[in-house]
Parts: C-alpha cells; sequence; structure tokens
C-alpha cells in the first residue's frame, strides 16, 4: 500500500483513509515506517489510528496516536529484511508494555524507552496512546550509549532534569523541523543523537554516569572524520570542527580525556597509514615520498622528521628491512 506524505510532521495516514482490511493495510504502514512485523487489532470497524512523519537528517520522528493493538517483530521478519535501526520511544499519553532482551517495561505517560528494531521484540497496549518514536541507525546510536541493548524495554522516567528537556524537545521537533535550512537541520540531528545518548546514560539523580558520552560520540565522530581526510593537507582541528558543526572548543574539549589533542591524533593517524603503506610497498619502485604526499605530508624532511619522532627510526629504515616494525 503507498503511504500518504503530506509534508514535515503532517498526517501520513489515518485509518479515516483504509476503505478494506483494515488490520492488514494498517499492518503494512507500520512495517514500511519502521520494520516488518504482524500486528493484532482489537475491533476492526471501531479501529482508529493516526500517523504523523517529519525527517531530521538521518533521523525520522513519527508521532503514533492509536487504539489498542498488539505488534510483534519475529526472528521469521529479521530473516526477510535486514534492519539496523533503533527507535527512542517517548510516550506522551500511555502506557505502553514493550518487551525486548527478555525484558518486560511498562512505559508510562512522560516515559522513555529504547527499542532494538534488528531484534524481536513486542508492543501492546489495551488503550489509545499517543506516542512518539525517533529513528536512527543502530551504529550512529551506538556511538553514545554505552550497550544500547541494556537500555532497551527499560523504562526510563522523563519528567524532570535532562530527560524532562528531552521530552520538550521532542515534542517541538515536529513544529520547526520544516523551518530549518539543510546544514542546521543536519547539525540539529548530530547535536539530538548526543543529547539523547546524555538522557539514556544519565542516572536517576541527573548525573551522566562515567565519562562523558556526549564528548565520546564527538570524538568518535571526529575521528571518522579524520581518517577520511588524512589525503588533505590543510587537514585541521579547525577544519573537523566546522565539518561536525561544533565550536573549535568543543572539539578540543572532546579529545581532553583521550589523552591526545586533535593536532597529535591527526599527526598519528597519517603516519601509521604512511608507515602501513610502506610496509605495503616494500619492494616496489613507489617512492617514500609519494606514500607522505597521499596522506597530506607536503614536506619530505618534515616527514621523515615526525615519522623517526613517532616510531624510532626513519621511513626509510622500513624499505630496507631495518625497522622493528610488528
Amino acid at each position: 500500500m503507498p503511504i500518504l506524505w503530506e509534508g514535515d510532521m503532517n498526517l501520513v495516514c489515518s485509518t479515516r483513509m483504509l476503505t478494506s482490511d483494515k488490520r492488514v493495510r494498517w499492518q503494512e504502514i507500520i512495517s514500511e515506517l519502521y520494520a516488518p512485523l504482524e500486528i493484532d487489532i482489537g475491533d476492526p470497524t471501531s479501529f482508529v489510528g493516526e500517523i504523523s512523519r517529519t525527517s531530521l537528517g538521518p533521523l525520522e520522528l513519527t508521532q503514533s496516536i492509536v487504539d489498542g493493538e498488539f505488534s510483534r517483530r519475529t526472528k521469521r521478519h529479521l530473516v526477510s529484511q535486514n534492519n539496523n535501526d533503533c527507535v527512542v520511544v517517548l510516550v506522551k499519553q500511555g502506557p505502553l508494555t514493550v518487551s525486548q532482551f527478555g525484558r518486560e517495561s511498562d512505559i508510562g505517560s512522560g516515559c522513555y524507552t529504547i527499542l532494538d528494531l534488528s531484534e524481536p521484540y513486542t508492543l501492546k497496549h489495551r488503550n489509545r496512546t499517543d506516542a512518539y518514536f525517533l529513528k536512527m541507525a543502530k551504529p550512529i546510536l551506538g556511538l553514545r550509549i554505552r550497550d544500547v541493548e541494556m537500555r532497551c524495554a527499560v523504562n526510563r522516567p522523563g519528567g524532570t532534569g535532562v530527560a524532562a528537556i528531552g521530552y520538550d524537545l521532542i515534542q517541538s521537533l515536529g513544529s520547526h523541523a520544516a523551518t530549518t535550512s539543510e546544514r542546521v537541520t543536519m547539525g540539529l540531528a548530530e547535536h539530538m543523537i548526543d543529547f539523547f545518548g546524555i538522557v539514556f546514560d544519565t542516572a536517576g539523580d541527573g548525573l551522566v554516569e562515567g565519562s562523558s558520552i556526549a564528548c565520546n560520540g564527538i570524538r568518535r565522530r571526529a575521528a571518522r572524520y579524520i581518517d577520511r581526510n588524512l589525503a588533505d593537507p590543510e587537514l585541521s582541528p579547525e577544519k573537523v570542527a566546522d565539518a561536525l558543526r561544533i565550536s573549535l572548543r568543543y572539539l578540543h574539549r572532546a579529545f581532553e580525556g583521550s589523552g591526545m589533542s586533535v593536532n597529535r591524533h591527526i599527526r598519528t593517524q597519517r603516519l601509521t597509514r604512511c608507515r602501513d603503506a610502506l610496509l605495503r610497498t616494500t619492494g616496489t619502485s613507489q617512492r617514500i615520498s609519494e606514500i607522505s604526499e597521499r596522506y597530506g605530508f607536503r614536506n619530505a624532511s618534515h616527514f621523515s622528521t615526525c615519522f623517526k619522532e613517532e616510531f624510532g627510526f626513519p621511513p626509510s629504515a622500513v624499505r630496507l628491512g631495518r625497522s622493528t616494525v610488528g
């Protein structure tokens, strides 16, 4: 069944639009929006459901206002389609009962949970509920939250502290996402993911558990960008911060806990790539200067000095087989 898209956080589909088998058609809609699953409903003639949707860069936000239903995603569905997404669930009017990884929780009004769409789960409720579902790629969420599985099907109160801010944030997102530029939207999406990393790694007293999850996420994103751009001789902390749409100060702060500055990280990654390339090309005619230039070193003398400082021997020793590279 084609889904009726009507714009940012506007109506996607309503049971008022369904004229044939309401259960089957509703199941098709939910399966297309989230992941293939089975749905049971009560009396099809009186069942009412409405779904609205908006996009925010790599995120998809849907609001579901629906009568009682029982949804289940089984191992059979996992075989038929590979899905590597998660959803942050915010219950505006509940409760919802969710189960996954051997846990079952009642998620009350104003509370959160996470569901892993790549694994079996159930979601059920007897009465009409109103809930938001923020869908994102599981690897992206995994960079911000330690052990996503342990956060799934666990009730996370949202009435106070940082979680209450997230509650207001999600509710206002749909109303204002359409008024932002694409660049701002992409940056906001990244900060949203960082924020919910904090929400789910915050203890009941409002303190973030352990090290800053947001800083860890920023550092990992920066490392990925650096790895993809080592050939750029102009690669710098300023350029990384601009690409990640964060302040330079925030970037430096994110690297403080790693024991290595941003500049040092860039240099170490470049030198490591050069060393590996030298090892791979031993016995070939490829020049050392060609390899160093490929990874952003424009001056051969400077490269040789940095290489020796990093590894304790000059790059020529690798070619001559006199290094102790293991």
